[in-house]
């Protein structure tokens, strides 16, 4: 593929805009350096660089697992403006690494705006080195218009923008092992003593940038020797000196490596006890197979975080550019050293890879670039060619994808580290899906301190704190778990917090970090009043939103006992009402009161994916229950949901706002002696609900539902006086017109001793199907358990009377 751009455009405008590329690529990495504060790896990668330049300390190596030449790299501006901090006498020196940087976060933070700027200025280097040789790269694979547009794409990348600005080995070990790679596929081309022996030592200080750079090294290595065994055909001299450069690569790789760690010498421990150069970098690589260090693991971590962690132009272009290149294998020849590498570390990051950042998955986006830019110039030529409407929309279609990639990245800029696309609903949403540095990465404190001074605000905060703490931000006011200096680690009250203003971090709401994953429960369930930067969360908790009762289902048993209750809604002095939800539902104060409801995790349906991450509320299983879950057609809220059995079992809380009952109406009730059939009540005064009984209930309306092979009436009462001292029960007779009893369902889910008046009672009463044809009737009314007197209907003349709704 040549460019077929006019001769001038190539030679003059496309590397000019690559230039002004890359210098936008810059701005926007100093920029946001800027802007961000310092994130969660940032202080341990500097202070481990900064012991290496003035001290020659290569300890952390086997402590860490990071090599130090990036580190080094980035804390070198730091060693230059200030090279006498006592290292020595810092805490932990030599011994333990975590106080040994908590020790040095003070010396990283007295000036602490310039030393996050000067830190990430040697990382953007790095980025900017890695986007010229993509650049270079494209160029070489089929033109000018390629290596821009491969250009272009790795610039307006939200994960490298985000990376690319920080102060890890992320971003460089990915810059110099493709460059590396670049060299290597050079060589191929033309081989000879220089390119070999530049190679060589790129691939060296690819592996001395983080411990994966052995993967480059071993791609790179293996493609110069099956080159060299392609050659054998050839010349014997030539084939000789093709392995002899090969050889020299590897060499100058190790002795690179070697070098850094001033050619020492020793054993491995753990290894059988064999002299090793550079003992302490094999001691680093093994320490993230270490079991004790080992991090969570799952196959489908890594695919889903490139679904949803990469925007949805460049996913969408992935494929029909893949596919323009199908039969261009003159493309795919040049690119088979960079496809092979990202082949194995893909199957090494799914595999075996730690599942704490899509970060880790950079490494193949230089791939990804130069395989888009290259199938899009394709495509877009052969459209050039091609007459008609649908060439035109089709062009229109590739300028409208890289204006949506561009808007979308700059849309979330400068918070990319927690870029999510629009199939899970944006950053807002992500934390849903991932956490850790693909979200909250400590990176907003800045910005939390702005809108801090803004609002005129105190607020209680949690979050990732990282190394250098928060205190260097002057958010100090009431922390909250998991902020280390926080004495106890739980948030109380945690059902239903105290009043006040709260800013709670997405990997706080995930769970991470804590005690108890669900400390922060009641936050997942509630809309935020405001998001700073992508990814915390202001809550403002209004005291006239508390809740003024608990009511709790009794099946199988009620999930909070009397301390979780005073421990998780703190001195709230709610109301507790106790009550079967298989067979009876309470709405305390007639539903207009805040409220709670709590159900044991047991009777809930099982969890689905939507659940899991905080879309949808659990439901009962149970259909009665679940029905009283929904008022006016909303779904009651779900406000806190503990998934697995700790110190208490599962459940999940309600959150009752207050609303005016759906009381079921009937047009009319006849009222009339029990023993009255219903054929009889045409000589009986019919009458509207509300009923009031000669009892301390009052007759609200019926409704009959039909569940299977099963008849459900549900029967509304009120309370009018309290507290009832005597058992009372409900009776429920469905009868025929002749008055034959069909089926009798009396009862009472709820203690009479914990009702009050003005609660509403709703007694769901079970009967069979009747045959079909068959007048039905329900007669209903409430009596004393004690004595099984019935109460009569207030009002009306007679004895033993009762209410009886046809």
């Amino acid at each position: 593929m040549n460019d077929t751009w006019r001769d001038p455009m190539t030679r003059f405008v496309v590397p000019f805009s690559s230039l002004v590329l890359l210098l936008v690529l810059f701005a926007l990495l100093s920029f946001g350096a800027r802007q961000i504060s310092f994130t969660f790896d940032e202080p341990s990668h500097l202070t481990s660089g900064y012991a290496f330049l003035a001290r020659g300390a290569s300890w952390t190596v086997p402590l860490r697992g990071h090599p130090l030449l990036v580190d080094a790299w980035e804390a070198l501006p730091l060693y230059l403006g200030d090279p006498d901090i006592p290292l020595e006498t810092l805490d932990g020196w030599e011994q333990d690494k975590l106080r040994y940087v908590e020790a040095f976060a003070p010396f990283l933070t007295r000036a602490l705006e310039r030393a996050e700027v000067t830190a990430r200025i040697p990382a953007a280097l790095l980025t900017v080195l890695l986007a010229a040789v993509v650049y270079r790269w494209g160029v070489d694979l089929c033109g000018k218009c390629t290596g821009l547009l491969a250009l272009g794409t790795l610039v307006f990348d939200p994960t490298l923008l985000a990376h690319g600005r920080l102060a890890t080995n992320d971003v460089g070990v990915t810059a110099l092992g493709t460059l590396g790679l670049y060299l290597i596929w050079r060589w191929t081309q033309v081989p000879n003593w220089r390119r070999a022996t530049v190679a060589g030592l790129i691939l060296g200080l690819t592996m001395l940038a983080k411990g994966s750079g052995i993967l480059w090294v071993a791609v790179g290595s293996g493609w110069a020797i099956l080159i060299g065994l392609r050659r054998r055909s050839s010349c014997s001299s030539v084939w000789m000196k093709t392995m002899l450069q090969t050889l020299l690569m590897g060499i100058l790789s190790l002795l690179t490596l070697w070098a850094m760690y001033g050619f020492t010498v020793g054993t491995i421990p753990g290894w059988p006890p064999i002299p090793m150069p550079a003992p302490r970098h094999w001691m680093g690589v093994l320490h993230h197979a270490n079991p004790v260090h080992e991090h969570p693991r799952s196959l489908w971590y890594f695919p889903l975080a490139f679904l949803i962690k990469n925007p949805l132009p460049l996913l969408i272009a992935l494929l029909p550019a893949a596919g323009a290149l199908l039969h261009e294998r003159q493309y795919w020849r040049k690119l088979q050293v960079l496809g092979l590498f990202s082949a194995l570390y893909m199957i090494v990051a799914i595999t075996w890879g730690p599942n704490i950042g899509y970060r880790h998955m950079l490494p193949i986006h230089p791939m990804l670039y130069l395989l888009i830019a290259g199938g899009t110039v394709r495509i877009w030529q052969r459209l050039l060619r091609a007459r008609g409407r649908l060439p035109r929309l089709g062009r229109w279609g590739i300028v409208a994808l890289g204006l949506w990639y561009v808007v979308g990245t700059m849309r979330v800029y400068p918070y990319n580290l927690a870029f999510f696309n629009e199939m899970v609903g944006g950053p807002e949403n992500g934390w849903r899906y991932l956490g850790s540095s693909n979200t909250d990465w400590g990176q907003g404190w800045k910005a939390l301190r702005t809108f801090r001074e803004e609002q005129s605000l105190t607020f209680s905060y949690s979050g990732f704190e990282g190394y250098a703490g928060v205190a260097p931000y002057e958010l100090w006011e009431k922390p909250l778990p998991p902020l280390h200096y926080v004495l106890d680690p739980m948030l109380r009250p945690w059902l239903f917090p105290e009043p006040g203003d709260y800013v709670i971090s997405a990997n706080t709401l995930r769970g991470l970090g804590l005690v108890e994953p669900d400390n922060f429960a009641w936050f997942r369930y509630h809309a935020p009043d405001d998001v700073i930067a992508r990814t915390l969360f202001y809550y403002h908790v209004d005291a006239t939103s508390a809740p003024t009762w608990l009511a709790q289902c009794t099946v199988p048993a009620a999930p909070l006992n009397e301390d979780a209750v005073a421990e998780g809604f703190g001195e709230l002095g709610l109301r507790s009402v106790h009550f079967d939800c298989s067979q009876s539902w309470v709405y305390p104060d007639l539903g207009l009161t805040r409220g709670v409801y709590a159900l044991h995790g047991a009777i809930l349906q099982p969890e689905t994916l939507r659940e899991r991450l905080y879309l949808d509320p659990a439901r009962p299983v149970d259909v009665f229950a679940a029905r009283h879950l929904v008022v006016n057609g909303r779904d009651v809220p779900l406000a806190y949901r503990q998934w697995g059995y700790r110190t208490l079992p599962a459940f999940a809380l309600y959150e009752w706002e207050g609303a005016v009952l759906p009381i079921p109406s009937l047009l009319e009730v006849g009222v009339a002696p029990a023993d009255v059939p219903p054929a009889a009540l045409t000589n009986v005064a019919f009458h509207t609900a509300p009923l009031l009984l000669n009892g301390p209930l009052a007759f609200l309306g019926a409704a009959v539902y039909s569940q299977g092979e099963t008849l459900e009436a549900e029967t509304w009462w009120q309370v009018t006086e309290g507290p009832i001292t005597r058992p009372l029960s409900i009776m429920a007779h469905m009868l025929a017109g002749d008055g034959a009893v069909l089926g009798i369902a009396d009862g009472l889910g709820v203690s009479p001793v914990v009702l009050a008046a003005g609660d509403v009672v709703v007694q769901q009463h079970r009967f069979p199907i009747p045959p079909e044809g068959t007048e039905v009737w329900l007669r209903t009314g409430a009596y004393w358990l004690d004595t099984a007197e019935r109460w009569p209907v207030a009002d009306v003349q007679g004895d033993n009377v009762c209410a009886a709704g046809g």
